[in-house]
């Protein structure tokens, strides 16, 4: 597993902490091992094989050394599949393609049940006067519009 498809899976534990409005702290944490794995020139599972401790890594800790370890070896970590049981996976790529921040896209989800960009395109056709704040209509009809 490469450095980039490790720090995708940290910043999708953030984004799906933010819908739940998790600690922020935590959320920080996530964000911060995500980059930290994009920043790294050596692959981390590279480092892994040669017996490198990964922990002492600025950005990692023990904590994320072992979900970096988990990720590597199973190819997943508990809490990503724990949070997407809760929300739809689709929501973070609709946040990306539309530029939504976590907290837009609980209230499309919460208030419309829009999960995906089809969904949204499609709904928005139909219903362009959602009750949302005038900001995320904006980016919403700049995104549906194209």
């Amino acid at each position: 597993m490469e450095n980039s498809e490790i720090a995708l899976y940290f910043e999708k534990i953030a984004f799906f902490l933010k819908l739940k409005n998790s600690d922020k702290e935590r959320i920080k944490a996530y964000e911060k091992a995500a980059q930290t794995a994009l920043k790294l020139e050596t692959e981390l599972e590279d480092l892994l094989l040669e017996g490198f401790d990964i922990s002492s890594i600025d950005g990692f800790g023990k904590i994320f050394a072992k979900k970096v370890e988990q990720l590597i070896i199973f190819g997943k970590i508990k809490i990503y599949d724990e949070l997407i049981q809760e929300y739809p996976e689709t929501l973070f790529d609709l946040a990306k393609n539309v530029a939504l921040s976590a907290e837009e896209v609980r209230l499309l989800y919460e208030k419309y049940k829009i999960s995906t960009t089809y969904e949204l395109r499609r709904y928005y056709r139909q219903n362009p006067q959602l009750s949302l704040p005038a900001k995320t209509l904006q980016k919403i009809a700049q995104f549906c519009e194209k």
